[in-house]
């Protein structure tokens, strides 16, 4: 299931089935819009989610990787189950937040390059509520090239070890209470069983403006404690002022999921509340959905951004601009074939922002091609815990030119049966072939020039389009 183009509600799962694929790069859930809530589900595959966006995740049974990328705004996990598997997190997770989940039979709990991460899980008083299951395992939690995050863990008296082991910027400390909050019970166990107790309330409007209120006031409150606060009290302000932003974020999240229940007023104030992205999001999805493509380029021009963002909104108005020009030479965006979908592809490719994604979105939508950024791994991460690890695959073509032969490699190192299409500059199919041991020969066949090679595996519908130079 993917989200991307879809409306400010967001992408929304609950109580659903997503069976296993035939491999480890199997995604259940892509998401690449601005809000994603998934509640009580069985995910038998990955869960893949990248960009700025509000996240929700309660009750779910993960059986692969959760991906996170990037996410700058809140991504909450709660009382979820993750069986053999982990957290991956990179880049901004400022506003992480994860209590009251289950790691069971893991080697690794969370791993990731985050650049930066929320300061605490749990507070002194009371611990996050992580579990790990069985206790003695003691799976890793290990966050690199971040700021410092503490784990408030609670360890019974009865046990010799503390729960997880720590590296990296990770650290765990012992929270005076047990978080006895926590239910544990509301994920479905098995895959044929999906919903769970917890959380049924149909929502209400004026509790969730109280609630949203109320963390806004501690909000203002430690922020204005933060300017004359000794140095020693810094941490613990800081990780007040984290939770109330959760929290209101959270609200925010709740009340775009329910937007249909809202008044015209009560949406616009609580748009009002969230992250500019939304706006934005919903300004540009409408121009896109509607072929507005010269009105789209116009209000891209008239966003005043910095650094990536604004290279990721260069690259979207050079894309538009293509496809404009396509249409004035009287293409259909729909109907693309050859190089010229090859071209698109590679525009999607270039940077992977929140502007851009509406690229993306187009192409897995419409031409059934995902084009997803390659995760960036933790190398540091233990061995002796003998821990999984799935990334995104791409192809290689080696050497590039060629002369006759060459050999297809995939970036996991898996030999995979595979289909290439070669598609010469006028996006003429000039030669299809299935490979089986990832070793091609042209056998003159093909003329010397530049080629696009569209390369397939059948088995876990990955996808490449990469030049070809033939000598």
């Amino acid at each position: 299931m993917s989200g991307g183009l879809a409306g400010l509600q967001g992408l929304t799962i609950e109580n659903s089935r997503f069976l296993d694929g035939t491999n480890n790069n199997h995604i259940s859930i892509r998401n690449r819009g601005g809000n994603v809530t998934a509640k009580k589900n069985w995910i038998g595959g990955r869960v893949d989610a990248s960009g700025k966006c509000n996240g929700y995740w309660y009750g779910n049974n993960f059986r692969k990787l959760v991906y996170i990328d990037n996410p700058a705004i809140t991504h909450k996990f709660s009382e979820n189950n993750f069986f053999e598997s982990n957290m991956e997190l990179t880049r901004n997770q400022s506003l992480t937040d994860a209590t009251c989940n289950r790691f069971e039979s893991t080697g690794q709990a969370v791993n990731g390059k985050a650049t930066s991460i929320k300061s605490a899980w749990g507070t002194e008083l009371l611990s996050s509520g992580n579990l790990p299951i069985p206790y003695a395992s003691q799976p890793i939690m290990e966050i690199n090239q971040s700021n410092q995050i503490t784990h408030y863990h609670f360890k019974p008296a009865s046990e010799p070890d503390e729960p997880f082991l720590y590296y990296g910027q990770f650290r765990g400390l012992q929270a005076t209470n047990e978080n006895t909050g926590c239910l544990y019970n509301v994920f479905p166990v098995t895959s044929g069983v999906v919903g769970g107790s917890g959380e049924g309330q149909t929502y209400n409007d004026v509790e969730n403006i109280a609630v949203w209120a109320g963390f806004n006031t501690l909000y203002q409150d430690f922020v204005s404690q933060l300017a004359s606060a000794p140095p020693a009290s810094i941490p613990q302000i800081q990780m007040g002022i984290e939770n109330a932003q959760v929290g209101m974020q959270l609200a925010v999240l709740e009340a775009l999921n329910n937007s249909g229940e809202l008044s015209s007023e009560s949406y616009s104030v609580w748009l009002a509340r969230a992250d500019v992205i939304f706006s934005q999001y919903g300004q540009m999805m409408n121009m896109f959905c509607s072929d507005s493509y010269a009105e789209l380029v116009s209000y891209l021009n008239g966003l005043s951004l910095s650094g990536e963002e604004a290279t990721d909104k260069s690259n979207m108005v050079a894309a538009l601009g293509w496809m404009q020009t396509a249409i004035a030479q009287g293409k259909s965006l729909f109907q693309l074939k050859g190089t010229d979908l090859a071209i698109v592809a590679d525009m999607a490719s270039e940077t992977f922002g929140n502007y851009t994604t509406l690229l993306r979105s187009f192409l897995n939508i419409y031409y059934d091609i995902r084009i997803d950024p390659s995760q960036e791994l933790n190398q540091n991460s233990r061995k002796e815990k003998s821990i999984k690890k799935y990334i995104t695959v791409n192809f290689l073509i080696v050497p590039n030119p060629v002369e006759d032969c060459f050999d297809v490699r995939s970036t996991d190192g898996i030999n995979r049966p595979i289909s290439i299409i070669l598609y010469d500059m006028s996006g003429r199919v000039v030669l299809q072939k299935n490979v089986v041991d990832s070793k091609m020969c042209l056998n003159g066949k093909v003329h010397s020039g530049i080629y696009m090679a569209r390369i397939n595996d059948a088995d876990s519908r990955l996808m490449s389009l990469l030049k070809l130079m033939i000598k």
